[in-house]
């Protein structure tokens, strides 16, 4: 499986993602994006790295009198090429971000379980098949909830933050250690898409210790999720 990580010092934004052009990653700053998210889910995206069809797909919904249709669990994915697959079908993303919410008196994000399950029901009836975490690790529990749902998730690592570091290393903390640790908290679980490595580098970042940097930066890391 190949990764491919870019920074673009004028968006100042770096990607880490699998090397799929069936991955679409839309920012917006709008203040109502479901009108955005609705065209989305009924178009055609373009994007620099390839062509990627977005179809909306309802969720099955049982007759009426029937008992409720099983939920979907979530299958194993893997790459071929320049795609994602699920068995032997491609993966088209339909994704969102979820949080990030006001954590809990122990700091925990996602600690409202009954939420979530509502949520991500919502999300799966109306055609999204993917959720972004950004930030906070998701618990076990979010992950298990997506499975349910038949949702993908991406798991945000943070690594943007560490990117000063770079300019300055003391009082630096182990930012490997750190990393490995997020990505041991949800290894392995079949609910997981990808992890997010990099978001939003500052373009000034990008310019002053230059690109090839922050993307060798981005690299070690990499190696350490993988």
């Amino acid at each position: 499986m190949r990764i491919h990580a870019r920074l673009s010092p004028d968006l100042g934004t770096a990607i880490a993602m699998f090397h799929s052009d069936s991955i679409a990653v839309v920012h917006t700053q709008h203040r109502h994006p479901m009108p955005l998210l609705r065209r989305l889910l009924a178009a055609t995206v373009e994007s620099r790295a390839g062509r990627v069809l977005v179809s909306r797909s309802p969720a099955p919904r049982a007759a009426p009198g029937a008992p409720p249709l099983a939920t979907p669990a979530v299958a194993r994915l893997s790459a071929k090429g320049k795609f994602l697959f699920v068995g032997d079908e491609k993966l088209y993303v339909r994704g969102v971000t979820y949080g990030a919410f006001e954590p809990d008196g122990q700091g925990h994000e996602y600690h409202d379980v009954g939420k979530i399950e509502r949520d991500f029901a919502d999300m799966a009836a109306h055609g999204i098949n993917t959720v972004r975490i950004p930030h906070t690790m998701p618990p076990r529990t979010l992950l298990d909830i997506a499975q349910r749902h038949g949702l993908h998730v991406m798991v945000g690592l943070s690594a943007e933050q560490y990117v000063g570091y770079l300019i300055d290393r003391r009082g630096a903390p182990d930012i490997e250690a750190l990393i490995r640790g997020k990505v041991r908290s949800c290894a392995g679980h079949p609910a997981l898409l990808c992890y997010a490595l990099g978001n939003e580098i500052p373009a000034s970042v990008a310019r002053w210790l230059g690109t090839r940097r922050v993307e060798r930066d981005l690299r070690r890391l990499f190696q350490v999720v993988k």
